[in-house]
């Protein structure tokens, strides 16, 4: 049994559900933080760390951390088989977008000894466990 059949998770969800509701009510910036500022202050002081910011899921955080991270002078080298998420973040972010054969680290460094020093940042972008075969990360 994993996570989604734990008495003690299933508790929890339950008593949430009671407080909240079922849904996100719309962006933070509409709706306020909620009690995700107190989790993401908790997460800040645990990790010791300046800021944090919680995603409502793992498509949305890619999205984020991505645009965040690079922008229009910029250059993503991207496996092909990545997940969607990081395909869609990668577009959003207008950073060129180089996908390399599937785990293929030597194409990596060809590509970033022709073309790293033509941009202002460099973000290689691969999932660690590919969703669709099961492959790890080289």
């Amino acid at each position: 049994m994993g996570p989604a059949g734990d008495r003690h998770l299933i508790d929890a969800a339950t008593i949430a559900i009671q407080e909240f509701g079922t849904g996100s009510t719309g962006s933070r910036l509409l709706s306020g933080h909620r009690e995700l500022e107190k989790l993401e202050k908790a997460i800040t002081n645990l990790e010791q760390t300046e800021e944090c910011v919680v995603f409502s899921s793992g498509y949305l955080a890619n999205l984020g951390a991505i645009t965040t991270l690079v922008g229009k002078r910029d250059l993503i080298l991207s496996d092909q088989y990545n997940h969607s998420s990081l395909n869609n973040g990668s577009i959003l972010s207008g950073a060129k977008i180089v996908k390399y054969p599937h785990n293929n680290i030597e194409v990596i460094k060809q590509e970033l000894q022709h073309k790293r020093k033509r941009y202002r940042r460099c973000l290689i972008i691969t999932d660690g466990i590919f969703s669709m075969s099961g492959d790890l990360v080289f």
